[in-house]
């Protein structure tokens, strides 16, 4: 009981927003060029960490439509899907940082990737996996050495999902793998 209580702390502790949110601040304290403006940061966060977690607080009027966990995983990735969407054309749109357009395509694409995968292939990659291991990818990418907070960070929702059963170990490690795969891919044309 108190593995399961632990195990349900660390994933509240550990929701993806909140991480894309103190990823983004350090990169923009300490990693000058991604964000060219205040007005940047502020758009990436309100895109990338506020519009996803409306998903915990729009769920409760549309529950009819979007009823219990599945529901909310459903009403999750398409607000994470939208709000990359939205970061990705705004970024084209306002000719951001060519770092900032890699940050939010490697967003995008991971999103549609667990869109596509849950939806079509009906294999439920760990989107909290996938949240979790962004950062730290981008972390990496951008040569940070504070990324090494991160692989406790990954142990432990790694542990915790699979304790809690919301996903089998491919579909952790997948989601783990998915956000390293799509940015080292990208990194050529934009870092």
């Amino acid at each position: 009981m108190k593995k399961e209580l632990l195990s349900k702390i660390i994933r509240i502790l550990t929701v993806p927003p909140i991480l894309a949110l103190l990823v983004f601040t350090y990169l923009f304290i300490f990693v000058p060029g991604i964000f060219m403006h205040v007005s940047d940061y502020i758009m990436a966060v309100s895109f990338i960490s506020i519009f996803p977690s409306l998903a915990y607080v729009l769920q409760i009027p549309l529950k009819k439509w979007f009823p219990g966990r599945d529901g909310q995983r459903t009403l999750a990735m398409i607000l994470s899907v939208a709000g990359y969407i939205c970061g990705l054309a705004t970024s084209l749109i306002l000719q951001q940082s060519p770092h900032l357009i890699f940050i939010y395509l490697t967003y995008f694409l991971c999103g549609l990737t667990i869109l596509i995968s849950s939806k079509v292939f009906h294999f439920k990659l760990s989107g909290h996996a996938v949240g979790t291991a962004g950062p730290v990818a981008i972390l990496i990418m951008f040569r940070q050495w504070i990324f090494l907070i991160g692989i406790p960070i990954l142990i432990c929702v790694f542990l915790s999902s699979y304790k809690l059963k919301r996903h089998t170990i491919a579909q952790i490690i997948s989601g783990f793998i998915l956000p390293f795969l799509i940015g080292f891919s990208l990194s050529p044309a934009f870092l």
